[in-house]
């Protein structure tokens, strides 16, 4: 089923830092670094349709690269969320098949957990190694709206951690979780935390036509040479990716 979702051009990888992010030496005051890319999530229908995909506009946080806007030469690795209200569970995984997690949920119907976030290509990383590499590690935490459980509405909100990579998965994809997160929470040395950002959360875009073979198609003119050639991006501690979403399921 999974050939059947399909991440078109993304919209929201144009442009974002304003006509000034590109000159400036280093983030804002607030600690926050513009991103010229998108996080693509869609979602799951326990029917096997899939929703209409969204790009989740991202931004950096608590990261000196001494440049005014990072660049993702292509967008971060698409996740597909699904949400069962009955059963407490949610999985998420991604399109290429590298990633199929299964968690369980909060009575209270929330959710954390950390996945494979893949790896994001940089256009510079400020410090000469052009369209550099570095690993993700995801944590995604939010709630399900289960009013509808044939439509769950899950809001989320997610932290990739620059050259990070998450702990082994446990021998059943499944965890309990834990009313106090055992990760670190995403609270930069400097300004607010990422969560009381103003950030809009674009609209989803219209559901790609079925039957595309590609899975997601990078920015025209960001082709890249695909596997290992990518030099290591230099990154400071510390460093996150942030964005926020809402997903309707089976909508």
């Amino acid at each position: 089923m999974m050939a059947a979702l399909t991440f078109g051009a993304l919209h929201g990888c144009g442009k974002s830092g304003g006509p000034d992010a590109a000159g400036q030496a280093g983030p804002n005051e607030d600690g926050m670094t513009f991103v010229n890319g998108a996080a693509p999530f869609a979602s799951q229908c326990p029917y096997g349709s899939f929703s209409k995909p969204v790009a989740a506009k991202v931004n950096l946080w608590n990261c000196n690269l001494g440049i005014g806007r990072v660049d993702l030469v292509e967008a971060l690795r698409p996740l597909v969320i699904q949400a069962d209200c009955k059963k407490k569970l949610i999985s998420v995984r991604s399109t290429d098949g590298k990633l199929d997690s299964l968690w369980e949920v909060m009575p209270d119907n929330t959710f954390n957990l950390t996945v494979d976030g893949g790896r994001a290509i940089l256009k510079d990383d400020g410090s000469g190694n052009l369209n550099c590499a570095t690993n993700l590690s995801a944590e995604m935490f939010g709630t399900l709206d289960c009013a509808d459980r044939d439509r769950v509405t899950i809001k989320f909100e997610t932290v990739w951690w620059l050259d990070r990579t998450p702990p082994p998965p446990a021998p059943v994809p499944s965890a309990t979780p834990s009313a106090t997160p055992t990760h670190p929470q995403p609270t930069p040395s400097t300004g607010p935390s990422p969560i009381a950002t103003s950030q809009p959360v674009p609209a989803p875009q219209p559901a790609p036509p079925p039957g595309t073979a590609s899975f997601f198609r990078t920015r025209p003119g960001a082709a890249v040479s695909p596997g290992p050639e990518h030099p290591s991006c230099k990154i400071p501690q510390g460093c996150y990716f942030y964005a926020t979403a809402t997903i309707k399921q089976c909508e």
